[in-house]
């Protein structure tokens, strides 16, 4: 679940930098980008929707998820700068 939300995060970002002129151009490259994730880690909408309301109504899990994206995120940032 943490990956797949990490991926998330990562998808909203680029989409909110793409300075689209409506919301809707904004939303349709989301849920492009949405579906891949999804497609990836072979689930669906109603899916990942199921689990995030299972770990939203255990916050202490939920913490434990958010945790792990944040040490996802910080990998992939450190990543990158390795590289520049």
């Amino acid at each position: 679940m943490a990956n797949i939300i990490a991926e998330l995060q990562i998808v909203e970002a680029k989409v909110s930098r793409l300075n689209f002129q409506g919301v809707d151009s904004a939303k349709v490259a989301f849920n492009h980008y949405q579906e891949k994730i999804f497609k990836k880690y072979k689930i669906d909408s109603v899916t990942y929707g199921n689990n995030y309301r299972y770990y939203s109504e255990k916050p202490a899990l939920f913490i434990e998820v958010y945790d792990d994206v944040v040490k996802i995120l910080e990998s992939k940032r450190d990543t990158v700068k390795t590289k520049k």
